[in-house]
């Protein structure tokens, strides 16, 4: 993935959109770490990441207040001035003289936007928006806002193919998430390797093994 034409030209390119998609098991959380890390790669003074991972066992990573705050505290930690700017909306929720007020997502995904104003360029990567169940539209729509007036933000997202999704990311470049069976021969092979060395595993003729790998890679359905 990260050797292809559409992923190169997000990682070149300011206020680039990627959507990576897949059906479940198909590794977008997986690729999506490797996305992450080749952006961190790049990171410096004039380059900054931020990622979040949105699960549906978590409910707190499902809260759009949650997601953006925690990509505006990765911000503040690349740069003084953004730490300066989160302090000061800080500040403001949790006056001294009167009682805390919530932070608010609007207000919070316009500090992104000012706070991305530091750097020469911001890359935004989030996986798993199909797991965050009734809030979904709301984290996409404000995600998706990040890059609309910031323009040298670029973003990447992961998640299933669902409609509500794909039509709120109808302008990004795609790219389909499916194991291949030329990769699940591979896999599948060393893994039985593995356990015929372990003794896990004991095999008496080869046509056994040759089913036993048809059936496992057939079977994966891009899994």
């Amino acid at each position: 993935m990260t050797e292809s034409q559409e992923f190169d030209r997000w990682v070149n390119t300011k206020n680039s959109r990627l959507w990576l998609y897949g059906i479940p098991g198909a590794g977008k959380t997986i690729l999506s770490s490797l996305a992450i890390e080749e952006a961190l790669e790049q990171c410096d003074k004039s380059y900054a990441v931020a990622f979040f991972y949105c699960d549906y066992k978590n409910t707190a990573s499902q809260s759009p207040l949650n997601v953006l705050g925690s990509i505006a505290s990765q911000l503040a930690q690349q740069s003084p001035l953004c730490f300066e700017k989160l302090k000061a909306y800080y500040e403001s929720c949790n006056p001294e003289s009167a009682f805390p007020t919530s932070p608010n997502e609007h207000i919070l995904q316009k500090l992104i936007q000012e706070m991305a104003q530091s750097f020469e360029d911001v890359a935004i990567l989030v996986d798993g928006l199909d797991e965050c169940g009734t809030t979904t539209v709301e984290v996409v729509e404000l995600l998706i806002g990040l890059s609309n007036t910031a323009l040298n933000v670029k973003t990447l997202f992961a998640s299933r193919d669902e409609v509500h999704i794909r039509d709120l990311l109808e302008d990004y470049e795609k790219i389909s998430i499916a194991a291949r069976s030329s990769d699940l021969k591979l896999y599948v092979a060393s893994e039985i390797e593995l356990r015929i060395r372990t003794k896990k595993l004991r095999l008496k003729s080869n046509e056994l093994r040759e089913h036993i790998m048809d059936k496992l890679v057939n079977g994966a359905d891009g899994m």
